[in-house]
């Protein structure tokens, strides 16, 4: 039995996990498995070594266990595995709170197949570098460009003009 799979796809509800499924198909990615929840999920990710998982669950609390499972509880480096998160609810809190825990992409419902291959390539393409502290586990929070930043500089890759806080290309609510 082949445990392997490049894609995990995530969540609880059939329907959801099966258009995901058809959808990567469409666009050339064939090697994928689901799960139906976070524990399923994680242990999919110990057998199967994937190179992203995107994950729709219906409550937040589900998509922070994951994040938090993945990112704190996984050994190196399994806990540098990409995630996308796909969100029913876009608001600026909730996109903080995914980019808090650590999500690497959101994909804001409805979910079209340019967004998928949008978030896609932002993860494949994604040069962020993986940070590791107390307070958080997950690909730099900064992703742009920012040449009026005025705050202070206190990362050692961080130069005049340096990054600013917004990474996902999502449009909030």
């Amino acid at each position: 039995m082949n445990t392997t799979a490049d894609i995990i796809i995530a969540s609880e509800v059939r329907q959801t996990r099966y258009f995901l499924e058809e959808l990567l198909r469409s666009i050339g990615h064939n090697s994928l498995k689901t799960a139906v929840d976070v524990a399923d999920c994680v242990r999919m990710i110990e057998r199967a070594r994937p190179k992203l998982v995107i994950a729709d669950f219906e409550t937040m609390a589900d998509m922070v266990a994951l994040l938090h499972q993945v990112r704190r509880k996984q050994p190196h480096p399994s806990n540098r595995l990409p995630i996308i998160a796909v969100m029913g609810v876009s608001t600026r809190a909730a996109v903080d709170a995914m980019r808090d825990q650590g999500a690497t992409d959101i994909i804001a419902k409805p979910v079209t197949i340019a967004r998928v291959k949008g978030s896609l390539a932002n993860v494949l393409a994604d040069s962020r570098a993986f940070i590791t502290s107390e307070g958080f586990v997950g690909p730099d929070r900064r992703r742009f460009a920012d040449a009026s930043y005025q705050g202070p500089w206190r990362r050692a890759t961080d130069k005049k003009g340096g990054r600013d806080g917004d990474i996902f290309n999502v449009d909030v609510k």
